[in-house]
């Protein structure tokens, strides 16, 4: 029979809530990250112009000498990455098809550097493009590169040098660049060039020469806070592949300024937003048969040996949520949702943050937490009908309207190990009255030890009678509205 009641042929849902008794303690968890919990590092997928410490999260930072190469997470993409407008983590890149690596030039080492790579006797070096994605960006004033000190003779006589703010891109959907300096005629083994703090992600050096040379490192410098940064979670499990509900979320925030005893009214905050699901890939992953367009579902190492025409994704909506709804902090305090929005039970939990904010002011997360427990049973089946007509026709219960009608709640669950339940919110569409609460094939009388009833529904608790997986058995509720 279906769940739902009519009235008058309207479908008038009734919604079942499990409770537990206050006596049942002990299946309410907290995760806590940051300040007094797990570190922020040890929850990072994806941390984009963040700083991340064991106790705070917030938008990097940056004094007039500290060089950000060596704050950020560096890739090494070989000849150049498939996409660049999303930000992420720092890679670098070389227009040179030869295999070596890349990393040396970022690994904050002087002592390691490109080598003979590009020494080699009758060469030319004329043209050779290297590409510094710092995966956000920054506020940079200076930027210096230099050969290995072992080998100071094989600077770079002739080059130009090009940057992008991350947040201009062409029709291809790759980086804008203005020109920041050409230099045709160099006698400087450390080159450095300086410039007015502006905004800077792409970073783009190319030789204007065919001499041989070396490059050991190279140095991005800049004062104050990144304006934009994200940091995304991994995804949260919670042990041996069980599922959770969800109950409340606390987020800690504070407003940091690197200008102490100026009030600033400029907008700065961090937003955030959660979500569950039912596997670690949010994305779902598709071949193209290019002769039929037919689609099969594939792995996602599948997926990234395809090219782009052979292959397509989509998030997969069937076992995870969309992100929420944003909840914005701009200012210090305890900032606190309900998750009940989210579907439940899940095995999986995610969260993100988006922050925005200016050189000199910006929001610092100091820690997040959230409750959750196991579901008091692992599925149900409950039928309701109109008693004393208990198969009516079209298998629905229908009653005339303003006319009080006593109805059935037939529910059985699905228990094992610890779950069980000693109480139940039924919602319905106005105040009903609790008649009797029955369990079992005997329709055992259970005695309720309390009953609330509203205009929304009721809540009846019976703890003298909590239902376990041993005690487990049919349970009868029945109740006029």
């Amino acid at each position: 029979m279906p769940l739902t009641a009519k009235r008058a042929g309207v479908a008038v849902p009734l919604v079942l809530t499990f409770l537990l008794s206050i006596d049942a303690g002990g299946q309410i968890e907290t995760v806590r990250i940051g300040q007094g919990g797990d570190t922020w590092q040890s929850m990072e997928l994806v941390a984009a112009g963040a700083q991340v410490t064991a106790d705070s999260l917030l938008p990097a930072g940056f004094k007039a000498n500290e060089n950000i190469v060596v704050a950020v997470r560096w890739t090494d993409v070989g000849t150049g990455p498939d996409e660049f407008i999303p930000e992420g983590g720092a890679r670098v890149w070389a227009r040179v098809a030869d295999g070596q690596p890349n990393d040396v030039l970022v690994d904050g080492r002087s002592n390691t550097s490109t080598g003979e790579r590009f020494q080699i006797p009758g060469q030319s070096q004329d043209g050779r493009i290297f590409v510094f994605d710092l995966g956000a960006s920054f506020p940079v004033e200076r930027i210096a590169f230099f050969p290995n000190p072992a080998d100071s003779t094989a600077f770079l006589r002739a080059y130009e040098i090009k940057v992008s703010d991350g947040r201009s891109f062409g029709a291809d959907e790759r980086p804008i660049y203005e020109t920041l300096a050409r230099v045709e005629i160099s006698n400087e083994v450390r080159t450095e060039a300086e410039f007015p703090r502006q905004l800077v992600r792409y970073i783009r050096l190319e030789t204007l020469e065919p001499n041989p040379f070396d490059i050991a490192e190279i140095e991005v410098f800049g004062r104050g806070f990144v304006p934009r940064a994200q940091y995304v979670s991994n995804f949260i499990d919670f042990g041996g592949g069980g599922v959770r509900n969800f109950g409340r979320l606390t987020v800690h925030a504070t407003r940091v300024s690197t200008e102490s005893d100026v009030v600033s009214d400029d907008p700065v905050q961090a937003v955030f937003q959660v979500r569950a699901g039912g596997d670690t890939s949010p994305e779902s992953y598709f071949q193209i048969d290019l002769e039929t367009g037919s689609e099969t579902e594939i792995s996602a190492e599948a997926y990234q040996n395809l090219i782009d025409r052979e292959r397509t994704a989509r998030y997969d909506a069937e076992n995870w949520s969309a992100w929420s709804n944003p909840v914005t902090i701009d200012s210090t305090g305890s900032y606190e949702i309900s998750l009940d929005f989210l579907p439940m039970p899940r095995p999986f939990f995610q969260f993100r943050f988006f922050f925005e904010g200016t050189a000199t002011d910006v929001i610092r997360i100091d820690a997040l937490e959230f409750t959750h427990s196991p579901p008091l049973a692992q599925g149900t089946r409950a039928e309701i009908a109109l008693v004393g007509d208990p198969f009516p026709p079209a298998g629905v219960a229908t009653v005339a309207t303003g006319q009080p009608a006593t109805l059935e709640y037939a529910l059985t669950a699905e228990l094992s190990g610890d779950e069980g339940f000693d109480g139940l919110r039924i919602a319905t569409p106005g105040a009903v009255q609790l008649e009797s609460v029955l369990i079992g094939d005997d329709r055992e009388q259970v005695v309720v030890d309390s009953v609330v009833v509203d205009d929304s529904g009721m809540s009846l608790f019976f703890p003298s009678r909590r239902i376990t997986a041993e005690s487990n058995a049919t349970l009868f509720v029945r109740f006029t509205a």
